[in-house]
């Protein structure tokens, strides 16, 4: 699901920016462009997001994640989750 909506975020970026970068071509507004030009726009968007990209994003989002629950944690939590862990390995 995360995947999806990075995906999906990735995919809206670029399609504004090739949107915007149409208008400035063509010296008129994105609210100006047809359906027809908004829809091969969103096309492309939608394969202009490299695989390998997408998994570098999710990647990062994943470890800034981790690192941020460690962040925020309460002092102790680590050393109280390690101590219950040794008394109770099956857990």
């Amino acid at each position: 699901i995360r995947e999806m909506a990075i995906r999906r975020e990735m995919e809206r970026i670029i399609l504004e920016r090739k949107l915007k970068a149409t208008a400035d071509d063509w010296a008129t507004q994105v609210s100006s462009l047809s359906p027809i030009v908004k829809k091969h726009a969103r096309q492309w968007a939608k394969g202009a997001v490299s695989e390998s990209v997408l998994q570098q994003v999710l990647t990062a989002w994943e470890m800034e994640r981790h690192h941020s629950a460690e962040r925020h944690l309460f002092p102790g939590v680590v050393d109280a989750l390690k101590k219950i862990k040794e008394e109770h390995p099956d857990v």
